[in-house]
């Protein structure tokens, strides 16, 4: 029961930290693009 619990929070911490990557990759790479767009 332990094991299936801690499985479950464990894929729970790796989906959280993927998606704030993710988000974190968006800002910044809508950022470059928004400059650019700007530059150009």
């Amino acid at each position: 029961m332990l094991y299936i619990i801690s499985v479950i929070g464990t894929m729970f911490l790796y989906c959280s930290f993927i998606v704030v990557w993710l988000l974190l990759i968006d800002l910044i790479y809508g950022g470059l693009c928004q400059g650019r767009s700007y530059l150009v």
